[in-house]
């Protein structure tokens, strides 16, 4: 087994008195456990959440008469007035509830009732013609098809309100990856332009692979209260897997040879090379055998023991 090179430097440090790590600024390493959180990284995109996506939706044939909701995006509050219309057939059935209210309890109540089919509420009419309808939902206004003086029919679609407090990580999860993700993994989610980094966990992975991406989606649901994050936007994803201890060594700890893994492993005045199998991480190596906790290993300089070991054939099954 030799030790050529090293011994060479003993010889140096008996005769000139300098030690091997300050004459060649040697850095080393002590393995010890750490607690490493491993995770990967995925894309997607924010959605809204499709139970705070609301239509708001004529059960009659109207026209509309005011418009008080008269833009996009515009941010509308539970109760807040959306259009002002008229319709024959509320005009009609206002005047049922009037000639009701003064004949019997139960007809007055029976055509109550019809109001709550409508999604109207009475006290809403102005002008003994025209009605109110109020927003039902907090919210922006994503899509406006109300049109000032328009007759609408029954089924169309004024205006829909997304709430936009929570809001959905659509993330794109390619094939190899499936066995990875599993539903409650801790998820961290950045965005380019904002500092704030959004915690939430995997909710659901949908059973169904994009066939042209090759990828399969998962959901995570993201509490939006400040509002700093809207539908479409992009975002990169950090899926962890659970925390575990393991020896971590960093990556200018090992050198690699013929497909084998190597580290200079100090003993007393000698730094021997040592096999070892690892696992690779962002930022070095999880050591799964040959080393133990407590272990010195050389950091840097590997270049004064690598050139040594190969000269000499100290990598191979006899060292």
């Amino acid at each position: 087994m030799s030790k050529i090179f090293v011994l060479f430097i003993i010889i140096l440090q008996n005769i000139y008195g300098f030690q091997l790590e300050q004459k060649f600024n040697i850095k080393t390493y002590t393995v010890e456990p750490k607690n490493i959180a491993e995770y990967k990284e995925f894309y997607g995109t924010i959605q809204a959440d499709k139970k705070n996506v609301h239509d708001v939706t004529l059960r009659f044939d109207a026209f509309v008469t005011k418009l008080y909701a008269n833009e996009n995006y515009m941010h509308i509050n539970k109760g807040d007035k959306l259009v002002q219309i008229y319709s024959q057939e509320i005009y009609n059935l206002f005047d049922e509830l009037k000639i009701a209210k003064n004949s019997s309890h139960s007809l007055y109540n029976s055509v109550l009732n019809k109001f709550k089919l409508y999604n109207i509420n009475p006290n809403n009419q102005i002008n003994n013609s025209d009605l109110i309808i109020p927003s039902d939902y907090d919210g922006f206004i994503m899509e406006h098809n109300a049109i000032d003086g328009i007759f609408a029919k029954k089924g169309t679609s004024l205006f829909k309100i997304v709430n936009i407090d929570s809001l959905w990580g659509i993330i794109e999860i390619y094939q190899k990856d499936i066995g990875y993700i599993k539903n409650g993994m801790k998820v961290e989610l950045s965005f380019d332009g904002i500092d704030t980094i959004y915690t939430t966990t995997v909710d659901a992975i949908y059973p169904n692979l994009n066939i042209k991406n090759q990828t399969i989606s998962l959901k995570v649901t993201i509490n939006n209260k400040e509002h700093k994050l809207f539908p479409n936007m992009f975002t990169k994803a950090k899926i962890y897997k659970q925390n575990k201890t393991t020896l971590f060594i960093p990556k200018n700890c090992l050198i690699q040879r013929d497909k084998k893994n190597y580290v200079f492993i100090k003993d007393g005045n000698y730094y021997n090379s040592k096999e070892i199998t690892v696992e690779k991480t962002l930022n070095g190596y999880n050591v799964t055998s040959g080393l133990k906790a407590g272990d010195i290993i050389m950091q840097n300089a590997l270049f004064l023991l690598d050139s040594d070991a190969v000269t000499n054939g100290l990598y191979s099954d006899d060292w």
